[in-house]
């Protein structure tokens, strides 16, 4: 009786052992597929940032690369006006030449006795009047009387004295007209430089506002481009902020799953130890006592003539 006392209280540790290892692993099981699902979510959430991450970068590469594109032909309006500017179109005309002969003036108005005798108004009255008298000579025969003479001389005078005047008058009139003709001549040749000058100033100043334009956009792309640069930093900065949070909390919560199983482990482990510890300690304990529950009864044993198995 005293081993099978033992022996049950050994089967007995042995079964509760059994009973603690088998929930200490089913735990260590448990936390490792617990681990396994934190991994699982931290690949997807990772995946979803990583998404997220591509998306918004694409979006400002093609936001940038539109606004550089709409841009453009004012940025290159802008550079083939300055390339102009710097080839010299729409340059000032030379300095206007006011001693030009075209714009001399006539010499100073003068009229004088050869003058008026090349007059051809005078000239041709003079000759008709020769010819009057001429006439009237051959129709005499060829002979002027004296009172004829005198009327030639008289009308050679008069028609002088009368036509002195018309003649002055024409060569005045005529010197007018040269000076008119000069004057017209300057005017006209300086209102024409003065539309070169202003001709010329319109054309660069265009020149000049296109070159500015493109300054401007060039000012606006560099801008873009900073803003481009900073905003994608950022981006990039907050993917992996968000992706290295994702990564401590994976390897937090895995930690915890791992620690929880060792403990698990450790704590079936020593629950089974203690276990067995306990039923070889109740077996002795109970082989123990047995014992000296026999060695009790021995000495109270008859000495003679009785028998009893309960003794034995």
């Amino acid at each position: 009786m005293t081993f099978w006392v033992a022996g049950a209280a050994i089967v007995g540790g042995g079964i509760a052992a059994y009973g603690a290892n088998k929930a200490a692993n089913t735990q260590a099981n448990a936390a490792r597929e617990a681990g396994a699902v934190q991994s699982d979510v931290a690949d997807r959430q990772l995946a979803l940032q990583r998404e997220q991450f591509d998306k918004s970068t694409e979006l400002q590469t093609r936001r940038y690369e539109e606004g550089v594109q709409r841009q453009q032909p004012f940025l290159t309006a802008g550079t083939n006006a300055l390339a102009r500017m710097q080839a010299g179109e729409f340059t000032q005309p030379a300095a206007f030449n006011a001693n030009d002969p075209r714009y001399a003036q006539p010499g100073a108005f003068s009229f004088g006795k050869n003058d008026f005798e090349a007059d051809p108004g005078y000239a041709f009255r003079l000759s008709e009047g020769q010819k009057a008298l001429e006439r009237t000579a051959a129709a005499r025969g060829g002979l002027i009387s004296g009172p004829a003479l005198k009327a030639a001389s008289r009308y050679s005078g008069d028609l002088a004295s009368q036509e002195y005047q018309n003649a002055y008058q024409r060569a005045l009139t005529g010197y007018g007209t040269q000076v008119d003709r000069s004057n017209t001549a300057f005017s006209r040749g300086l209102t024409g430089y003065n539309a070169d000058v202003a001709r010329a100033d319109t054309g660069y100043n265009r020149l000049a506002n296109m070159a500015g334009v493109g300054q401007t956009t060039t000012q606006q792309l560099n801008a873009a481009g900073a803003n481009y640069a900073n905003t994608a930093s950022n981006t990039l900065g907050n993917y992996a902020n968000t992706a290295s949070n994702t990564l401590g909390n994976y390897g937090t919560a895995a930690g915890n799953a791992i620690t929880g199983a060792g403990n698990a482990s450790a704590a079936g482990t020593l629950g089974m130890t203690n276990t067995l510890a306990s039923g070889l300690q109740t077996a002795a304990s109970s082989y123990q006592n047995q014992k000296n529950f026999n060695d009790y009864l021995a000495s109270r044993k008859p000495t003679t003539g009785y028998t009893n198995n309960w003794y034995s």
